[in-house]
């Protein structure tokens, strides 16, 4: 007995019988010019291409699908959102959470909702990296942070400080942003990541 898959062709979508599932062969729309990132030209729109080791050359575990950014610059734009690093600095980790030695790495940060659906934003997206100690979550501590998975509206743009504790762990340090769940540095998942300077 032979398997019998039926594909019904339906206005500018394909149906895969059994599956039950569109798939639209419509590209999204170029992205506006950079100055009207994070403004409502750039909603719906397509990301950018992955630079895997254009900037890190391998001092990072880019995959693939990694969109390697500087601080400042230019944003991640990939799973309908825009996000961007404005900046970073060293704060003391006791001031924000008792018996905690060392540093926070306080990263501020703007997030777009260029999808055309709501969309979950939250610090909890944002994890350090570093050669030595490997990957530590943002910390939640008690003062203003960018989010607690907040669902955003199409269009929302949320800025915040996210906190990511490296205690006396020497860098490099890579800030990794996974809006997609929980991705490990080697996985086929698409992220992008920020250095910290020395």
């Amino acid at each position: 007995m032979f398997l019998v898959a039926v594909v019904v062709f339906v206005a500018g979508g394909v149906v895969l019988a059994g599956c039950g599932s569109w798939v639209n062969d419509k590209p999204l729309p170029a992205p506006p010019p950079p100055r009207e990132f994070g403004t409502k030209a750039e909603i719906g729109t397509h990301g950018d291409d992955p630079n895997p080791d254009a900037l890190y050359h391998g001092a990072f575990p880019s995959n693939d699908e990694t969109q390697e950014r500087s601080i400042g610059g230019a944003p991640a734009r990939f799973s309908g959102y825009t996000t961007w690093l404005r900046s970073v600095a060293r704060v003391p980790a006791s001031s924000y959470t008792s018996g905690y030695a060392g540093n926070y790495l306080r990263i501020n940060v703007t997030v777009f909702n260029r999808d055309t659906e709501r969309q979950k934003v939250c610090a909890c997206d944002f994890s350090v990296w570093t050669p030595q100690a490997g990957k530590r979550e943002a910390d939640a501590v008690k003062t203003h942070t960018l989010s607690a998975d907040t669902s955003v509206r199409s269009g929302a743009r949320l800025d915040g400080d996210v906190y990511l504790y490296v205690g006396k762990v020497p860098g490099p340090y890579f800030v990794i942003y996974d809006p997609d769940g929980r991705s490990t540095p080697g996985s086929g998942q698409a992220r992008a990541v920020w250095r910290i300077p020395a």
